[in-house]
C-alpha cells in the first residue's frame, strides 16, 4: 500500500508551531554543491566532513538568498541529511532544526524548547536531560586554547604517555579524552566556562535562565565541545534514558556563528541547529507546510516576557491554538507592523507587568479594545473569539 506523503509528523507539527518551515520553502535548490563540499575538505581538521558541508551550504544559501532582509530571522527544517542530487535521503529519520540570523539568547530557547518537546513526544516512556556547555566567543576560545597549553607545558610529566602526541598537536583533545588519567589530570586545569568572556558569560547565563524558567531538566557539562571545526559558543546533546534500554544521546546542537568568516570570507552569521534521531517507524513529513490561520499574534516585550511568552506558547500549542509569534524582535512597534501585514485580527502583548502578574493583554486589530485576561483563562478566552 502507498503511504501518504502528505500526512504531518508530529515532529513538524512542533516546529511548525513555533515558527519552523521546512526548508524548500525558503530555498527551492536546497542542497549541498560541490563548491561547498570543496570549502569543507580545506578547513575540515576532523573528518566529518557531511555536517561540516551542510553548515557552509547552509550559511551559503543563507547569503545569497538575502535572507536576513526578511522580517524575522530564517527558521527552517529538514528530514536526513541535506540532500547533494535531489534525492530522498536514506536517513529521513534524522530530524533537523536550524535558526539563521539570531544572535540572541533567545535563539537557543526556541532551539532547545522545541527539540526537547519532539523528544518528549517521540519517547514517550523516557526521562530526558539537557547537557549543555559554551564555548564562547572567538576572544574566549583563543584564552582557552592559551591556557591549556600553558597547563600542559607546566604538567608534561602527568601527561599519559600515549597522549602526548595528541595533546602536542591539539591541547583541546585533552577535553574529549576518556582516558581516565586524561580526565583527572583535565579536571584540574582550565575549562571554557573559565575562560569566558563578559559577552560570553552574560550570553551563556540568558540561555540558562530560560531553560530554568521552561523547567526543561539539565546539566552542565564543562567539558562537552561539540565540533570545533564549525562550532563556537553554546553546545548541547540531549539525552533519554530508560530504565530497561538505558541512556543515548537522541540529539546534538551547537552554534556555528564562524561558518560564514572561515569558509566563505565572509562576516559571521549568528546560526544555530540541531538534529534530532527519531524512531524509524515515522519518517514522513509533509513537505509543505499546512497554512494557519493565526488568531493570535504573540508579542512580547522584556527579557522577563520572553521567558513566561514560552510557557504561554506551550500552553497555546497543547490546546491547538495557531499563533504566531515574534520572539527575536525586541520592539514593540516592529511586532505590531507584522501583525498588520499578515492580517491577524488579535494580538496577545505580555510585558515586565503582565509576566508579574501572570496576565496577558488581548487586542482586537480591527477597533483597538483590549481586554487584561489571567493566564490561567487564556485557552477558554480565545476560543470565544
Amino acid at each position: 500500500m502507498k503511504k501518504n506523503s502528505s500526512r504531518i509528523h508530529p515532529a513538524q507539527q512542533t516546529a511548525n508551531f513555533y515558527g519552523f518551515v521546512p526548508a524548500l520553502e525558503h530555498i527551492t535548490d536546497f542542497k549541498v554543491t560541490h563548491v561547498d563540499e570543496v570549502n569543507a575538505k580545506i578547513f575540515d581538521k576532523t573528518k566529518k566532513i557531511p555536517v561540516l558541508e551542510e553548515k557552509v551550504a547552509l550559511t551559503r544559501m543563507f547569503l545569497e538568498k538575502r535572507m536576513s532582509a526578511l522580517p524575522q530571522p530564517s527558521m527552517i527544517f529538514y528530514q536526513g541529511p541535506m540532500n547533494r542530487d535531489g534525492t530522498k535521503s536514506t536517513q529521513s529519520h534524522t530530524f533537523n532544526l536550524e535558526i539563521i540570523g539570531n544572535p540572541k539568547s533567545i535563539a537557543e530557547a526556541v532551539l532547545i524548547e522545541t527539540a526537547y518537546l519532539i523528544i518528549k513526544e517521540e519517547y514517550a516512556d523516557y526521562e530526558i536531560l539537557v547537557e549543555i556547555n559554551t564555548t564562547g566567543d572567538k576572544d574566549s576560545f583563543s584564552k582557552l586554547k592559551r591556557e591549556l597549553k600553558y597547563f600542559y607545558a607546566k604538567n608534561a610529566s602527568n601527561i599519559p604517555p600515549t597522549l602526548k602526541a595528541i595533546y602536542k598537536k591539539s591541547v583541546l583533545e585533552s577535553l574529549s579524552t576518556s582516558d581516565k588519567k586524561a580526565v583527572a589530570l583535565r579536571e584540574l586545569g582550565p575549562t571554557p566556562l573559565g575562560c569566558l568572556s563578559e559577552d560570553s558569560r552574560d550570553h551563556f547565563k540568558e540561555v540558562l535562565e530560560y531553560i530554568e524558567g521552561l523547567h526543561i531538566p539539565y546539566t552542565i557539562n564543562p567539558f562537552l565541545m561539540g565540533d570545533m571545526s564549525y562550532g563556537n559558543e553554546t553546545v548541547f546533546q540531549i539525552h533519554i534514558t530508560h530504565k530497561k534500554n538505558g541512556t543515548k544521546v537522541v540529539a546534538k546542537g551547537q552554534r556555528y556563528n564562524s561558518v560564514a568568516r572561515r569558509y566563505l570570507g565572509k562576516k559571521d552569521v549568528s546560526s544555530i541547529g540541531v538534529s534530532i534521531i527519531l524512531t524509524k517507524n515515522h519518517t514522513e513529513c509533509a513537505e509543505k507546510t499546512k497554512e494557519n490561520k493565526y488568531k493570535l499574534f504573540f508579542i512580547q516585550l522584556g527579557f522577563d516576557a520572553k521567558i513566561k511568552s514560552l510557557q504561554v506558547l506551550e500552553t497555546l500549542r497543547k490546546a491547538n491554538v495557531p499563533v504566531y509569534q515574534s520572539l527575536s524582535k525586541d520592539k514593540m512597534s516592529g511586532q505590531i507592523t507584522l501583525a498588520e501585514k499578515m492580517n491577524i485580527p488579535y494580538i496577545a502583548i505580555i510585558g515586565k507587568k503582565e509576566a508579574m502578574e501572570n496576565s496577558i493583554l488581548v487586542r482586537d486589530m480591527n477597533n483597538r479594545c483590549q481586554d487584561t485576561v489571567p493566564l490561567c483563562d487564556l485557552i477558554d478566552y480565545v476560543k470565544k473569539l
